[in-house]
């Protein structure tokens, strides 16, 4: 939450205490609210949504394939080909809506897939890798490091340390 989404917050939490406050300036900060939400990170996401644009649904419907089928080689021009847009055109929607490109994308979605693995079905890192579409397990073990500050190993095994305490 940005520092100005959280001053109009908490000037809407103090608002609400007075009734006259509240009827003279609660609508403003309401509408101040949305509008920062609009303009944060997720503002390009939701001014889709709000504006119902096609190219919201195209994106919606390639995000809803790579979430089914992120362990397969994707690339851009068959996913803009599942959206109906030129690469180009893809590439500015789908920025547009998730705030990074394909493969940025790809890359956070692939780790966060292979913990969930580790940690329900008991993987191993080389296996994990494998699982979720690398072909290298030292890339995804330096991806995964990247995202998540440890190693799949280090993850896996403070996972099961937090299963045995739990």
């Amino acid at each position: 939450m940005s520092d100005e989404l959280g001053g109009a917050v908490i000037r809407l939490l103090k608002c609400l205490k007075c009734p006259l406050d509240s009827r003279m300036l609660g609508r403003q900060t309401v509408r101040e609210i949305v509008y920062r939400v609009l303009q944060g990170e997720q503002g390009g996401a939701l001014r889709a949504l709000a504006s119902r644009d096609v190219h919201f649904a195209r994106i919606a419907r390639v995000l809803r394939h790579i979430h089914s089928e992120y362990a397969r080689p994707l690339g851009a021009e068959e996913m803009a080909r599942r959206a109906g847009m030129s690469v180009a055109a893809f590439h500015h929607h789908f920025k547009f809506v998730t705030g990074g490109s394909p493969l940025q994308y790809l890359k956070r979605i692939r780790p966060d897939h292979a913990r969930q693995l580790m940690a329900h079905d008991g993987y191993n890192a080389g296996t994990v890798a494998r699982a979720v579409g690398y072909e290298s397990p030292s890339q995804f073990s330096r991806e995964f490091k990247r995202l998540f500050g440890v190693t799949p190993v280090e993850e896996a095994e403070q996972t099961r340390a937090r299963l045995v305490a739990g």
